[in-house]
C-alpha cells in the first residue's frame, strides 16, 4: 500500500468509499438517521472536490484501489479520516497519521487534533490522543454525538507509531 496526493480523478471513488464505510462501519454507535444525515446516498462531488483541493489531502492506495484517505489542515484539524470498511485494521489508519504527523512537526505544529466519531474513538485513544470533551454535532436537524480529541506532537522529533 502507498500514500499518494490527492487527484481531481479520485472524488468519485474516495466519495463512495466514505459512504459506504459510514453506512457499514458506524450502524453499531449511531442510528439509521443519524448515518442518512452524515453520510447521504446524494452527494455533490463538486462540495467534495473543494473540500480535498483546500486542504492536505492524501489517498492510500492498493494497487489501484482507494483503500483509504484523509484531509488536514495546516493547522493540525483532522477533517476526514477513513479507512475502507473492508481494510479496518490493516494499518491504514496508522499510515495516514504517521504522515499527518510528520508532516505537521515539519512545519512547527504542536497539536493535532480532530471530531472523532464513537467509533473511531478506540483508534484515536490507541494512538495517544485525549479526550477534550464529549461533542454534539446537528446535521440536517439530526444531532450525532462525537468526540473533540487532540495530541501533542510538540516533544515528538518524529513520529513513533505511538
Amino acid at each position: 500500500m502507498e500514500l499518494v496526493i490527492y487527484k481531481v480523478e479520485y472524488t468519485q471513488e474516495i466519495v463512495e468509499l466514505f459512504n459506504k464505510t459510514v453506512h457499514k462501519i458506524n450502524k453499531k454507535n449511531y442510528n439509521r438517521k443519524q448515518i442518512r444525515a452524515w453520510a447521504p446516498k446524494k452527494y455533490d462531488l463538486t462540495f467534495w472536490e473543494n473540500k480535498f483541493l483546500n486542504s492536505n489531502t492524501i489517498v492510500v492506495m492498493d494497487n489501484d484501489k482507494i483503500v483509504g484517505f484523509t484531509n488536514f489542515e495546516n493547522n493540525g484539524y483532522i477533517d476526514c479520516f477513513y479507512a475502507h470498511y473492508q481494510y479496518q485494521g490493516k494499518h491504514i489508519g496508522s499510515m495516514m497519521l504517521e504522515y499527518i504527523t510528520n508532516y505537521l512537526i515539519s512545519i512547527d505544529v504542536d497539536v493535532i487534533y480532530a471530531h472523532v466519531s464513537i467509533s473511531a474513538k478506540g483508534f484515536y485513544l490507541k494512538n495517544y490522543f485525549v479526550i477534550v470533551r464529549e461533542n454534539n454535532v446537528v446535521i440536517d436537524e439530526v444531532k450525532l454525538n462525537n468526540f473533540i480529541m487532540k495530541k501533542n506532537i510538540k516533544s515528538y522529533s518524529s513520529y513513533t507509531g505511538g
